[in-house]
């Protein structure tokens, strides 16, 4: 009978604690980045220019949203802490949205991040059209910078 009444009140302490916790209070839930993503992934621009990088980070309700932006390049194309970048000199960057989020556990996490390549030309660089007749006597157009070539024939 000591034994159950041990028991017991072994039980009715246990139950008295359990009661006393408040197990509706709101614990903070954490909704980590899935994927950051970017409006284009390349984009060719002239020295001067400047443009927006557009980021999406996903889901819509993660927790923390911050984003870093860096430049493979800095002296090709530079880029703010809100994805305005801008054409310093001819060369070729990646620009590189990164997530910021910190975790509250200490748990191996690769930031979710997405780029887009810029390739900056001179302004003289500027795209043209030129037209060459060929011995043979076909007509063909080269198309710079992109290296298309058009051949057109023709009968007199």
């Amino acid at each position: 009978m000591r034994k159950n009444a041990k028991l017991i009140l072994a039980a009715a302490v246990c139950l008295t604690a359990i009661a006393g916790c408040n197990f509706a209070e709101e614990q903070e839930v954490i909704v980590s980045v899935r994927s950051v993503s970017l409006d284009r992934t390349k984009e060719d621009m002239t020295i001067g220019g400047t443009s927006v990088l557009y980021a999406t980070v996903l889901p819509e309700n993660a927790t923390d949203k911050s984003l870093k932006f860096t430049s493979s390049d800095p002296e090709v194309v530079k880029v703010d802490e809100n994805g305005v970048i801008t054409a310093l000199k001819a060369g070729t960057a990646v620009i590189t949205a990164q997530s910021q989020e910190v975790l509250p556990i200490d748990v191996t996490y690769e930031h979710k991040k997405a780029t887009c390549t810029i390739t900056v030309k001179d302004s003289e660089q500027s795209d043209f059209i030129s037209l060459k007749l060929g011995a043979d006597g076909k007509w063909s157009f080269d198309m710079l910078p992109y290296d298309y070539e058009i051949v057109v024939e023709y009968e007199d």
